[in-house]
């Protein structure tokens, strides 16, 4: 070398680090942790402070095996092969997990639920797999199965797994058996002596409109079917776990498809955000489906439409959309201005206008309410729907980002 100063290359210098699990030591690119997940280091530190980490010297991984690091470095560098066998699976699961590598997990969820072992699981084991490893469409698929299978009892569900997993807390399996209770009462179809369902006469406690005219204990499409008497005991477990882009559940969150003409939500199901009520009624966050596109916008519970806000007007939507559950501890709303997506922050979807281009759910003050509406990079705006109008806010207004 001449004495000039050397710099790495911004692709074709690739950094290495050591790991010792257990007595074996192991040695890989740094790259397939920091592009999973940038603060993979910083974890490790965080879970013990302890750790050094300089890439010099290998870092101790305790309380690790290391049939569970190969595991996951089958998954991140199949050099040769990649992970076959349901424990090799379950290593990459754990540790993808327990680190915060959406990737990996993506990975792994789909390799792992081809296993023998994860076919021949029954629908307890599997819930208590799921909620173990935090796989959203998993722990949903098993207490379905749970909600239409024989009548549960409380000893049957508290009963261990064959892994040794943790039980089912009992504020589970309460709400497994109310689930149930709600899926097994309900009428059965096409028996003449009622005007609406009984799910629709529950309107009634709530004071929400409906539509006239069901045939007597006539069963809805929707109303109630096992995934919805799930969905309504358990919305918030599945968002929770929603709420992060590695199981599954889609940016959206996890949503309650429902129809206009029949009853909302329990108010405690769909909370709205701190703003003030409309009109007396607690303002819902949803999404009207429409036959091109789907707008982000407002209900509420005493109203049989949707107002949603589309080329100039406030349109009253009928038919398909969805609700998202407003959770503060995994949502928030950023102040935002002219379609801007905020640095570093990521944005629940919302819908799509007709082109695909991609909206997200805003809310904006208007008239001295905050009201919910759609915001979006093409739109440059919030877009809010109020008393006929569309109104158009592009300055300091609020988009719903998760935390």
């Amino acid at each position: 070398m001449d004495g000039r100063p050397t710099e790495k290359h911004s692709l074709y210098y690739i950094d290495l680090v050591s790991f010792q699990v257990e007595s074996t030591r192991f040695r890989v690119p740094t790259i397939g942790f920091i592009s999973s997940n940038p603060n993979f280091f910083q974890i490790l530190k965080d879970s013990d402070p302890s750790t050094k980490i300089d890439h010099e010297t290998a870092i101790e991984l305790s309380n690790i095996s290391k049939d569970l690091f190969e595991g996951l470095l089958l998954v991140m560098y199949p050099f040769t092969r990649t992970a076959e066998t349901y424990q090799e699976w379950l290593g990459a699961l754990d540790l993808s997990n327990r680190w915060g590598l959406h990737d990996i997990k993506e990975k792994s969820i789909l390799g792992i639920s081809k296993t023998a072992e994860f076919l021949s699981k029954s629908s307890l084991d599997l819930a208590l797999f799921s909620k173990q490893h935090r796989v959203g469409q998993w722990l949903r698929n098993a207490y379905i199965q749970l909600v239409k299978g024989e009548d549960l009892n409380v000893d049957d569900l508290r009963r261990s797994s064959s892994e040794g997993l943790e039980r089912l807390d009992f504020e589970t399996i309460s709400r497994l058996l109310q689930a149930q209770l709600l899926f097994k009462s309900r009428p059965s179809q096409g028996v003449p002596t009622a005007k609406v369902c009984q799910w629709c006469i529950l309107a009634k406690t709530y004071n929400t409109t409906w539509a006239p005219g069901y045939e007597v204990n006539y069963r809805c499409p929707t109303h109630p079917t096992p995934a919805s008497c799930v969905d309504r005991a358990f919305w918030r477990e599945f968002a929770q776990i929603g709420s992060t882009i590695d199981n599954g559940v889609p940016s959206a969150g996890h949503r309650l498809a429902l129809k206009t003409g029949v009853p909302l939500p329990y108010l405690n199901l769909a909370l709205s955000p701190d703003w003030d009520t409309f009109e007396g009624h607690w303002i819902f966050l949803a999404s009207a489906i429409r036959e091109r596109s789907v707008i982000p916008c407002k209900t509420g519970a005493g109203t049989p439409f949707l107002c949603v806000a589309l080329d100039g007007k406030e349109i009253r939507h009928q038919g398909r959309f969805d609700i998202l559950p407003y959770l503060p501890e995994q949502m928030e709303l950023v102040l935002t201005s002219y379609g801007k997506i905020p640095d570093g922050r990521r944005p629940i979807e919302g819908g799509y206008e007709e082109g695909g281009s991609q909206l997200y759910h805003a809310v904006a003050a208007v008239e001295g309410l905050r009201i919910p509406g759609k915001t979006g990079e093409r739109l440059g705006a919030a877009k809010i729907a109020l008393n006929g109008i569309e109104h158009t806010i592009k300055e300091n207004y609020h988009i719903l980002c998760w935390r």
